[in-house]
């Protein structure tokens, strides 16, 4: 146990330097990957047991903290050292993370008593990338479309658990629900944000195209759903925050006249396409 406990506070330590020597982003990278390194073989031990002060995740896999971490970066804009205390990161000195605490406490009650448990209410609801949420119907970057589900995809993966970490890290999404078939022969994970509902599928009868087409282009040509399709508001801000999370390109931001359209194309973990829109004025 001590030994683990060490660990931790190496690899907190470790973050603190790599946040002095890099910008908050890159720093914000690289400190999650040390972490993650010092975390190999423990993931599964409960957080409290290789990280010191911890409150939120008491009893989760340790493995999820660095995932959790990323996430809010994203979610509320800003880097590690907002909340934490460079060098001494199990501290509580700063006001703002006494206050995270308190948001994570507000949203589980609010989501248990109001939505039936489901997390219908996340950091985005109100931040959208910001620290200083405005209430007030201002202009600040959001992901979230004219109406409260924008759309809905189901998707089958090889992996249902490693594709829903890949939504809730790279994309801000939230788990809601797992299920699994009576026969035990497929399981599913439903993620969602403010903007979309994501079901990820995980069957043991799934046929996987890359045997079949093994040129990845050719694959693309596999008559069905091609990708998903998400619009959103911003997408300037979006597309700069998803590239600072190292997601996966397929095409960058580009404009369509004909459709008046901007948009941008990503891939997921597990090799689907999923394009952001934004419409723009005819």
């Amino acid at each position: 146990m001590e030994h683990l406990r060490t660990c931790g506070v190496l690899a907190v330590s470790a973050i603190a330097m790599l946040s002095a020597q890099q910008s908050p982003a890159g720093a914000n990278r690289a400190a999650l990957a040390q972490l993650r390194a010092h975390l190999a073989g423990h993931e599964n031990e409960p957080a409290e047991a290789f990280f010191t002060n911890i409150s939120i995740l008491k009893g989760r896999p340790a493995g999820r903290l660095p995932g959790m971490m990323e996430a809010l970066t994203g979610l509320i804009g800003v880097d590690c050292a907002y909340c934490h205390v460079d060098g001494n990161w199990a501290s509580d000195d700063k006001p703002a993370k006494r206050t995270a605490r308190a948001h994570f406490a507000m949203m589980a009650r609010l989501n248990q008593e109001q939505f039936q448990g489901r997390n219908a209410v996340s950091c985005w609801t109100c931040h959208r990338g910001s620290p200083h949420p405005e209430l007030t119907g201002g202009s600040s970057a959001t992901l979230s479309a004219a109406t409260p589900r924008a759309a809905f995809v189901a998707i089958i993966v090889p992996d249902a658990a490693a594709t829903a970490q890949w939504y809730e890290e790279k994309l801000g999404f939230h788990e809601s629900k797992r299920s699994r078939a009576a026969s035990g022969i497929a399981r599913s994970i439903t993620v969602e944000s403010d903007y979309a509902m994501v079901e990820i599928i995980e069957h043991d009868r799934s046929v996987a195209l890359e045997p079949i087409v093994p040129d990845a282009e050719r694959r693309r040509l596999v008559r069905g759903i091609s990708k998903a399709g998400f619009f959103v508001t911003d997408i300037e801000k979006i597309e700069a925050d998803l590239n600072a999370r190292g997601v996966e390109f397929v095409s960058h931001l580009f404009s369509d006249n004909d459709l008046h359209l901007k948009s941008f194309i990503v891939r997921d973990n597990a090799g689907n396409y999923i394009q952001f829109m934004e419409r723009t004025p005819r």
